[in-house]
């Protein structure tokens, strides 16, 4: 997708020999494209730089998102999607504090969806659950255990 919207070619791929790079259909797909695929030193993660940054600050950030609630760590592949989903459409200083989304798509990011992590909802209590006169809806919080 990036080479057609952007006309440039993938020449290198960087891996850290986790093996998953290394299946027959990715190596089918290197050659055919004359993708060098490049590998790293066995647990040298500096080797990554960039993405062994962003894993830290991923792993720094689910772990305060499930402190402050007070969330089983059951809950941990949640905080762990949110706080990546965060990174994207936050200023960057590189792009003179622009939102990298909105540079490359040209649209406008709307945020008003997002939510404070464990905040309460309301749950819907279907019709043939209640009675007549009983809430529609239930107030609650997320539970903090599985």
């Amino acid at each position: 997708m990036v080479e057609n919207e952007t006309d440039l070619k993938l020449k290198c791929l960087r891996a850290d020999n986790g093996g998953e790079y290394e299946l027959g259909e990715f190596k089918k797909f290197y050659a055919l494209n004359g993708i060098h695929l490049e590998r790293t030193a066995l647990g040298a993660p500096q080797q990554n730089g960039i993405v062994a940054r962003m894993h830290k600050i991923l792993t720094e950030r689910a772990s305060s998102m499930q402190i402050h609630p007070g969330f089983s760590k059951c809950f941990w592949a949640y905080a762990v999607h949110t706080s990546s989903y965060l990174i994207n459409p936050r200023p960057s200083s590189l792009l003179t504090f622009g939102i990298s989304e909105e540079i490359w798509s040209g649209k406008e990011v709307i945020l008003s969806h997002l939510r404070v992590f464990g905040c309460i909802y309301y749950v819907h209590i279907s019709d043939h659950v209640r009675d007549k006169l009983d809430a529609k809806k239930k107030n609650t919080q997320e539970t903090t255990s599985c």
